[in-house]
């Protein structure tokens, strides 16, 4: 029996979709009408502070809809709020805030209510996919995210080379959901109720790998190669809403699920793709372009955390690639007043003592430095190092821009970082930790002399004329031909192409001179095959 509190699960999601339908209505209705971001600021205020209200009350939960007959759904779609969950729906929801206050800064850019509109409907997606308590829960609203972000890129993708990565991606994630369903169906078979928190060893790794494709790390792929010519507010949640409804698996996986002869496989994959991500994103142009490293080298930091035993870990990783990384994808006007956020944004990052990701380098390094503890440590210090890169170069100018922009502007960006430092302090059991400290200090020196380096080599943050950069970016994109697997995507597209053109050339046959004939020799076939087959 749901209890009052229980129900309020669903009151942010309710207030996100509603607030979507009523911009969108007025915009179509009345496209002149002046309160239509005051209304999404308004009720995204609403939804964050119910969910900080919830924080007394976990753990909570709700059944949305009883499925029967339980001998066919063990599960029934249910909603749960607990010390995992918590977290990434409050960092969505500060995330969609953020995005709505630094949109004052973007005007010129024409940010419009259907943008608005868009992220707080993904973000409705994204909090149900969070707070999914079971499996059957999780892969629907896995496919509503898909589906939703689908049509978002195909109405504002034109070009037919971005339209083919958008499918390419949603292709990616539909197996990465395939594979969580095979999982289910061979715990079922073994007459197991499979839920998260308690998969046995063999289920639980395939629910790892299902993850891990969706997330771009099993295998190593990055179907977005180029972002999509997107908006910052909207491409932004795009970008980070459905990794997030992913994240929150890793941290509610047991410990144990990976084999240990299966440990050192994922090690290496892990290991390869966080280096690889942190190489790209530093050499990449903008924070924009190299958005899809940030994710594939904070998923990999992730995943390393469960297969190490450490999945609370993750959460740590999953906080710094939203927040940090949602702050920085933001910040596209700038000044020398604000350089103390991106500050702020390194220090939650670096893994110091009692900073925000601090706990999370348990699930890095393990005992002394060992093994892949080298590309993990380093991964992180070239991330710091593009961040501060990336942060130092110019972009619009704030102080040209209305007052109130300059009041408005400001407060989104220090709305997520003060969520970073609140999750950091609040989030979770085992969230204030003094880390590691000599793994924290290695990433400390190695980012400082690496920024040195590059401050010595050329004239930093801009790299695009040294003499290395060239020969590391061959390097960088023979990996790149090598690791994203593209020559799987092209399998896939020209079977997709050859079953289109036999069904072309069937419709092609029977919708001819020779239609009927056709039809009737189909007939006649089936006719056969079912008298062979002893039908009546």
């Amino acid at each position: 029996m749901n209890t009052f509190f229980d129900t309020l699960i669903i009151a942010p999601v309710a207030i996100f979709l509603l607030a979507a339908a009523v911009i969108l209505i007025l915009r179509l209705l009345r496209p002149g009408f002046g309160f239509t971001w005051l209304i999404a600021v308004s009720s995204t205020l609403v939804a964050w502070g119910v969910v900080l209200f919830l924080r007394l009350r976990l753990p909570l939960s709700m059944v949305l809809i009883p499925w029967k007959p339980e001998s066919i759904f063990p599960f029934s779609p249910a909603l749960s709020l607990d010390q995992v969950s918590w977290p990434y729906a409050f960092a969505l929801i500060s995330l969609a805030l953020g995005v709505l206050l630094t949109a004052t800064a973007r005007y010129q850019y024409q940010t419009n209510a259907f943008a608005w509109a868009g992220s707080m409907l993904l973000t409705a997606v994204g909090l149900l996919a969070v707070l999914a308590a079971n499996p059957l829960s999780l892969i629907l609203t896995w496919t509503a995210i898909d589906l939703v972000e689908l049509l978002i890129l195909l109405v504002n993708s034109q070009e037919i080379r971005l339209r083919g990565q958008v499918v390419v991606a949603f292709a990616a994630r539909l197996m990465g959901t395939l594979v969580v369903m095979a999982a289910l169906i061979a715990g079922q078979a073994n007459g197991q109720v499979v839920q998260l928190s308690t998969a046995p060893e063999g289920v639980g790794l395939i629910l790892l790998i299902g993850v891990g494709l969706r997330l771009g790390v099993f295998p190593l792929h990055l179907p977005f190669r180029k972002e999509p010519p997107m908006r910052r507010g909207l491409g932004t949640v795009l970008r980070l809403v459905p990794v997030t409804a992913s994240l929150v698996v890793l941290a509610r996986l047991p410990a144990g699920i990976v084999p240990a002869a299966w440990a050192p496989w994922l090690l290496a994959f892990t290991a390869l793709g966080a280096f690889y991500g942190a190489l790209l994103w530093i050499r990449s142009e903008d924070e924009i372009s190299g958005r899809p490293y940030w994710v594939i080298a904070f998923s990999s930091l992730a995943i390393t955390c469960v297969v190490r035993g450490e999945p609370l870990g993750s959460l740590a990783w999953g906080i710094a690639l939203i927040l940090a990384g949602g702050n920085l994808f933001l910040f596209s006007a700038r000044s020398r007043r604000l350089l103390f956020i991106p500050v702020l944004g390194l220090w939650g990052l670096g893994a110091l003592p009692y900073s925000p990701a601090a706990s999370g380098l348990h699930g890095l390094v393990s005992g002394p430095f060992a093994g892949f503890n080298i590309f993990y440590l380093g991964a992180l210090a070239l991330l710091l190092v593009g961040y501060a890169r990336h942060a130092l170069k110019p972009g619009d100018s704030l102080e040209s821009m209305e007052r109130w922009i300059y009041l408005i502007y400001p407060l989104g960006l220090v709305f997520l970082t003060g969520t970073q430092v609140v999750l950091g302090v609040f989030g979770w059991k085992g969230s204030v930790s003094a880390g590691v400290p000599w793994a924290s200090t290695a990433v400390s020196i190695f980012a400082l002399a690496s920024g040195l380096l590059m401050v010595r080599l050329t004239a930093w943050p801009d790299m695009e004329s040294t003499w290395w950069q060239p020969f590391l970016g061959s390097i960088l994109d023979f990996g790149a031909a090598v690791l994203r697997l593209d020559w799987v995507y092209r399998l896939f597209r020209l079977a997709y192409r050859a079953i289109g053109r036999l069904v072309a050339g069937l419709i092609a046959i029977l919708e001819g001179d020779g239609g009927v004939i056709w039809a009737l020799v189909l007939l006649a076939l089936l006719a056969t095959f079912l008298r062979s087959e002893g039908v009546p």
